[in-house]
Protein backbone atom coordinates (compact mmCIF):
# COMPACT_ATOMS: atom_id res chain seq x y z
CA UNK A 1 0.00 0.00 0.00
CA UNK A 2 1.64 3.09 -0.83
CA UNK A 3 1.09 6.41 1.51
CA UNK A 4 -0.14 10.14 -0.33
CA UNK A 5 1.45 12.20 2.45
CA UNK A 6 -2.44 13.49 2.80
CA UNK A 7 -4.14 14.09 6.00
CA UNK A 8 -8.22 15.17 6.60
CA UNK A 9 -9.87 15.90 9.25
CA UNK A 10 -13.35 14.00 10.08
CA UNK A 11 -16.03 17.24 9.79
CA UNK A 12 -18.74 17.07 13.25
CA UNK A 13 -20.74 15.38 10.56
CA UNK A 14 -18.25 12.32 10.26
CA UNK A 15 -18.14 13.27 6.71
CA UNK A 16 -13.99 13.69 4.99
CA UNK A 17 -13.04 15.12 1.69
CA UNK A 18 -11.36 12.73 -0.52
CA UNK A 19 -8.60 15.15 -2.47
CA UNK A 20 -8.85 16.18 -6.19
CA UNK A 21 -5.90 14.40 -6.90
CA UNK A 22 -6.83 10.91 -5.14
CA UNK A 23 -9.88 11.66 -7.41
CA UNK A 24 -8.33 12.06 -10.83
CA UNK A 25 -5.95 9.45 -10.35
CA UNK A 26 -8.93 6.74 -9.61
CA UNK A 27 -11.62 7.84 -11.68
CA UNK A 28 -13.96 9.00 -8.93
CA UNK A 29 -16.76 11.94 -9.89
CA UNK A 30 -19.25 13.55 -8.16
CA UNK A 31 -22.73 10.60 -7.99
CA UNK A 32 -20.05 8.07 -8.00
CA UNK A 33 -20.29 4.82 -5.41
CA UNK A 34 -17.84 4.15 -2.99
CA UNK A 35 -17.63 0.84 -0.84
CA UNK A 36 -15.72 0.86 2.61
CA UNK A 37 -13.81 -2.24 3.41
CA UNK A 38 -12.01 -3.00 7.11
CA UNK A 39 -8.68 -4.53 7.24
CA UNK A 40 -8.11 -4.83 10.81
CA UNK A 41 -7.84 -1.15 11.91
CA UNK A 42 -7.76 0.26 8.69
CA UNK A 43 -10.23 1.78 6.04
CA UNK A 44 -10.34 1.40 2.50
CA UNK A 45 -12.46 2.74 0.05
CA UNK A 46 -12.95 1.21 -3.53
CA UNK A 47 -14.77 2.67 -6.19
CA UNK A 48 -17.96 0.97 -6.07
CA UNK A 49 -19.64 -0.32 -9.50
CA UNK A 50 -23.07 -1.85 -9.69
CA UNK A 51 -22.42 -3.04 -13.37
CA UNK A 52 -19.10 -5.67 -12.48
CA UNK A 53 -21.71 -7.21 -9.35
CA UNK A 54 -24.25 -7.43 -12.61
CA UNK A 55 -21.70 -8.17 -15.44
CA UNK A 56 -20.75 -11.37 -13.29
CA UNK A 57 -24.23 -12.21 -12.91
CA UNK A 58 -25.69 -12.35 -16.37
CA UNK A 59 -22.43 -13.11 -18.31
CA UNK A 60 -24.40 -16.60 -18.71
CA UNK A 61 -27.31 -15.33 -19.93
CA UNK A 62 -25.55 -13.06 -22.36
CA UNK A 63 -23.50 -16.11 -23.84
CA UNK A 64 -26.33 -18.40 -24.16
CA UNK A 65 -28.72 -15.90 -26.12
CA UNK A 66 -25.69 -14.90 -28.29
CA UNK A 67 -26.08 -18.24 -29.38
CA UNK A 68 -29.56 -18.43 -29.96
CA UNK A 69 -29.82 -15.12 -31.98
CA UNK A 70 -26.53 -15.79 -33.73
CA UNK A 71 -25.60 -12.08 -32.60
CA UNK A 72 -23.00 -10.58 -29.94
CA UNK A 73 -24.37 -8.84 -27.40
CA UNK A 74 -22.21 -6.35 -24.99
CA UNK A 75 -22.84 -4.33 -21.72
CA UNK A 76 -21.25 -1.49 -20.89
CA UNK A 77 -21.11 0.46 -17.65
CA UNK A 78 -21.07 4.67 -18.11
CA UNK A 79 -17.64 4.72 -19.74
CA UNK A 80 -16.32 1.60 -21.14
CA UNK A 81 -17.51 -2.08 -22.27
CA UNK A 82 -17.50 -4.72 -19.63
CA UNK A 83 -17.77 -8.55 -21.00
CA UNK A 84 -15.65 -10.59 -22.83
CA UNK A 85 -15.03 -10.40 -26.49
CA UNK A 86 -13.76 -7.91 -28.47
CA UNK A 87 -14.97 -4.73 -26.65
CA UNK A 88 -14.02 -5.49 -23.38
CA UNK A 89 -12.55 -2.34 -22.42
CA UNK A 90 -13.37 -0.13 -25.07
CA UNK A 91 -14.37 3.33 -24.24
CA UNK A 92 -18.75 4.06 -25.29
CA UNK A 93 -18.62 6.10 -29.03
CA UNK A 94 -20.09 9.20 -28.62
CA UNK A 95 -23.49 7.09 -30.05
CA UNK A 96 -24.02 5.63 -27.01
CA UNK A 97 -22.76 8.67 -24.94
CA UNK A 98 -25.28 10.29 -25.75
CA UNK A 99 -27.99 7.51 -25.96
CA UNK A 100 -27.06 7.16 -21.82
CA UNK A 101 -27.57 10.84 -21.22
CA UNK A 102 -31.17 10.77 -23.27
CA UNK A 103 -31.69 7.30 -21.95
CA UNK A 104 -32.91 6.34 -25.39
CA UNK A 105 -33.28 3.20 -27.08
CA UNK A 106 -31.24 2.95 -30.56
CA UNK A 107 -31.84 0.49 -33.48
CA UNK A 108 -29.69 0.54 -37.01
CA UNK A 109 -32.17 0.47 -40.26
CA UNK A 110 -28.91 -0.25 -42.45
CA UNK A 111 -25.54 -1.66 -42.42
CA UNK A 112 -23.36 1.01 -40.11
CA UNK A 113 -19.80 1.27 -39.19
CA UNK A 114 -19.08 2.13 -35.81
CA UNK A 115 -15.64 2.52 -33.99
CA UNK A 116 -15.02 1.22 -30.72
CA UNK A 117 -11.36 3.19 -30.29
CA UNK A 118 -9.12 0.72 -32.88
CA UNK A 119 -12.14 -1.81 -33.40
CA UNK A 120 -14.61 -0.99 -36.24
CA UNK A 121 -17.83 -3.30 -36.23
CA UNK A 122 -19.86 -3.23 -39.43
CA UNK A 123 -23.56 -4.25 -38.87
CA UNK A 124 -26.37 -3.99 -37.58
CA UNK A 125 -26.38 -2.83 -34.04
CA UNK A 126 -29.56 -2.63 -31.43
CA UNK A 127 -28.68 -0.61 -27.58
CA UNK A 128 -30.76 -0.27 -24.57
CA UNK A 129 -30.21 1.79 -22.19
CA UNK A 130 -29.71 -0.13 -18.92
CA UNK A 131 -31.38 1.92 -16.05
CA UNK A 132 -32.11 1.07 -12.41
CA UNK A 133 -33.64 3.06 -9.74
CA UNK A 134 -34.03 5.57 -11.99
CA UNK A 135 -30.08 6.06 -12.99
CA UNK A 136 -28.45 5.41 -16.30
CA UNK A 137 -26.34 2.27 -15.42
CA UNK A 138 -24.55 1.33 -19.12
CA UNK A 139 -25.53 -0.05 -22.51
CA UNK A 140 -26.72 -3.16 -23.27
CA UNK A 141 -25.87 -3.72 -27.44
CA UNK A 142 -26.59 -6.72 -29.67
CA UNK A 143 -24.24 -6.45 -32.50
CA UNK A 144 -25.21 -8.42 -35.65
CA UNK A 145 -23.75 -8.36 -39.18
CA UNK A 146 -27.27 -9.77 -40.83
CA UNK A 147 -30.10 -7.81 -40.73
CA UNK A 148 -31.81 -7.42 -37.20
CA UNK A 149 -35.06 -9.51 -36.81
CA UNK A 150 -38.07 -9.32 -34.04
CA UNK A 151 -36.84 -11.94 -32.22
CA UNK A 152 -33.11 -10.39 -31.32
CA UNK A 153 -34.94 -7.15 -30.14
CA UNK A 154 -37.30 -9.53 -27.67
CA UNK A 155 -34.01 -11.47 -26.31
CA UNK A 156 -32.39 -8.24 -25.50
CA UNK A 157 -35.56 -6.76 -23.91
CA UNK A 158 -35.03 -10.34 -21.87
CA UNK A 159 -31.67 -9.61 -21.09
CA UNK A 160 -32.11 -5.87 -20.19
CA UNK A 161 -34.91 -6.74 -17.66
CA UNK A 162 -32.44 -9.86 -15.70
CA UNK A 163 -30.00 -7.05 -15.23
CA UNK A 164 -32.04 -4.09 -14.15
CA UNK A 165 -33.74 -6.42 -11.63
CA UNK A 166 -30.76 -8.31 -10.35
Amino acid sequence: MKTTGIVRKIDELGRIVIPKELRGVLGIKPGDNLSFLVDEERIILEKYEIMDNLKDKSSHIISSVNDLVDASIFISDNEKFLTKGILEGKKLPPLFQELLVARKNYVSKQVEKIAFGDEVLEGYFLAKCLIKDSNPLGILLLYKRSILLEEDDFFAKIVKNIIENS
